[in-house]
């Protein structure tokens, strides 16, 4: 088969099919105030700017050292109900940071956000 037998029709869909497998992917979440669990970085919460496989850039990210929930013993819990500020270890906001090895990603409520911000 020679490249000189394809029908213009059949160059641009074999042109569109490798130009869409190419386009960048924008992550669902992005926007959104989320908490990351890495392998190795520990767990950090902001605004997701990009997530593109196991690399994350947060905005106005803080760090979670050691926390409790109202409810839940988990992350999921820390994402929807907050945090108990008294019983929590949560660092200084930095304006933006870049994550590798992230395995978890969960958007959190405006209680959640909120909570976490004023910890």
């Amino acid at each position: 088969m020679s490249i000189d037998n394809f029908t213009y029709g059949e160059l641009k869909e074999i042109a569109r099919i490798f130009s869409s497998a190419c386009e960048e992917k924008i992550h669902p979440m992005v926007g959104k105030y989320v908490i990351l669990r890495t392998c190795s970085a520990g767990v950090h919460a902001g605004e997701l700017v990009s997530q593109s496989g196991s690399e994350a850039i947060l905005n106005n990210s803080r760090r979670l050292w050691d926390w409790k929930t109202p409810q839940g013993i988990a992350l999921s819990g820390v994402s929807q109900f907050g945090l108990v500020k008294e019983e929590s270890k949560i660092d200084t906001m930095v304006p933006q940071i870049a994550i590798t090895g992230v395995i978890e990603t969960i958007v959190c409520s405006n209680i959640a956000k909120e909570s976490i911000n004023n910890a």
